[in-house]
Order: structure tokens, then C-alpha cells, then sequence
């Protein structure tokens, strides 16, 4: 189970920053599903983009992000096992591709 969040380096129409929101509806769905199946969430600035191709996904970037710190990137979410929410940025514009199990 996989889900995405668009402009995750922004806030909603609520003011509420929207990696807040992924992080509350990411620990809510993996805890009523349990711990045994992970759920992933990616997470995409404002300027990235992510494409998967062929089993493999890419990480692009246009500039700088929303707060204008570090480029556009693209986010990966999950639970730990002290169930705390990760939000770990990827190396965007590398060239290479990697595999969802990477």
C-alpha cells in the first residue's frame, strides 16, 4: 500500500502544513492496518516531480523548494517501529532510477 502527497512543502487552504497532515493520515491508516504490512507515503515538493517507469522511480527537481532551503525533492514516509513517522527527502536530478524496494 502506497499513497502520495502533492506539494507536501506547503500548506493547505487550512494554514496546516500539508507534511503534518500526511504524517497524522500515514500513522492512523498503518496503525488500523498493523504494523505487519507497510504503508509508504511519497511525498513531492512543490518544483519535483516523480516518475515511475518500468518498476523503477526517478526524482526530478526544478529549483528550489517552497522556503527556498535546498532543491525540490520528493519524500519518502513511513512508520518506524517505535511508531513515529519518518519523512526521509531523496537525492533529486542523480540520473539513476531505483526500485520501490530499494
Amino acid at each position: 500500500n502506497a499513497f502520495c502527497v502533492p506539494h507536501i512543502d506547503t500548506k493547505g487552504t487550512n494554514e496546516v502544513a500539508r507534511v503534518d497532515i500526511a504524517k497524522k493520515m500515514l500513522l492512523d491508516a498503518q496503525l488500523e492496518s498493523g504494523m505487519e504490512n507497510p504503508i509508504i507515503g511519497f511525498g513531492v515538493d512543490e518544483l519535483a516531480g516523480i516518475v515511475y517507469e518500468n518498476g523503477k522511480v526517478t526524482i526530478m527537481s526544478l529549483g528550489k523548494r517552497k522556503n527556498g532551503i535546498g532543491e525540490a525533492t520528493c519524500h519518502i514516509l513511513y512508520v518506524d517501529q517505535r511508531r513515529e513517522v519518518m519523512c526521509i527527502p531523496l537525492t533529486p536530478n542523480t540520473g539513476e532510477a531505483a526500485t520501490l524496494e530499494e
